[in-house]
């Protein structure tokens, strides 16, 4: 009688050989979400759009006006702004008021803070900016709608030149 003790030992080690291929797989793909899980600056949506020009009607353009962001993350985006007035302006921006949009509830005035390279812009232009958008670690995960100003200062004040609404989800 013959033993099949050879085919035993490649049916273990075919055995082995797929265990260890599953669980490469499986951290593979936990560093690829770890990895590039980061990158949440991409609107809602899913494509990267380029920034539409702003307009005497739509002084302040975005591409889009829902973003996902992380708590504890600084987050990146661009948006343009048209000087409609009546002169020029050194431009800066800020996060006005922010509500959560389920309950309605004004968020704390740190939850989103928003920083710009101030920019001089003519009459009758516009110029195009990298915002950061700074997300506070307590803020609650929820949905948001906050107002995006533009400002110039002056004479000791600062002086709104435009809003836009943007949603913002916080996970």
């Amino acid at each position: 009688m013959r033993e099949r003790k050879g085919a035993l030992d490649v049916s273990i080690n075919s055995i082995v050989v797929i265990v260890f291929a599953i669980t490469m797989l499986g951290l593979g793909l936990v560093f690829i979400k770890e990895r590039f899980g980061q990158i949440s600056d991409i609107p809602i949506g899913g494509e990267l759009k380029l920034v539409p020009p702003a307009s005497a009607s739509k002084p302040i353009s975005l591409s889009n006006d829902e973003f996902a962001v992380q708590r504890g993350k600084i987050h990146t985006f661009a948006l343009k702004f048209y000087n409609n007035g009546l002169g020029e302006v050194n431009v800066d921006f800020r996060m006005g008021k922010c509500i959560n949009a389920e309950t309605g509830v004004d968020s704390t005035t740190d939850a989103f803070i928003i920083r710009a390279v101030p920019q001089d812009i003519p009459v009758a232009n516009e110029k195009e900016f990298k915002i950061k958008l700074a997300v506070n670690g307590n803020t609650l995960s929820a949905e948001y709608i906050c107002t995006l100003q533009a400002f110039t200062s002056g004479n000791n004040e600062q002086i709104t030149l435009a809003d836009q609404q943007i949603t913002l989800k916080v996970k």
